[in-house]
């Protein structure tokens, strides 16, 4: 799992139809996305975003454990 700091000359966009992306968080300029499964695809996709840089680091075992309990509401159709 990776957290990716996506920073953009613009407004950031979605990370929508990209495999693998857990959370999103997004500001004006920086696009930070937590990925369950990091690969070569994954990268270009992103690469194909066009961001100005692109950064990607490890995840803490925090970091994983707060991604998933995020995304358990969603994944069992709650709000």
């Amino acid at each position: 799992m990776r957290r990716v700091v996506l920073t953009f000359a613009d407004e950031a966009p979605a990370a929508e139809g990209i495999d693998g992306v857990l959370a999103e968080e997004r500001s004006k300029r920086q696009l930070v996305l937590t990925v369950e499964s990091w690969s070569d695809e994954t990268r270009a996709a992103l690469e194909a975003l066009e961001p100005s840089s692109l950064r990607v680091e490890d995840c803490s075992l925090e970091d994983i454990f707060v991604a998933y309990v995020r995304m358990a509401p969603e994944a069992a159709g709650v709000g």
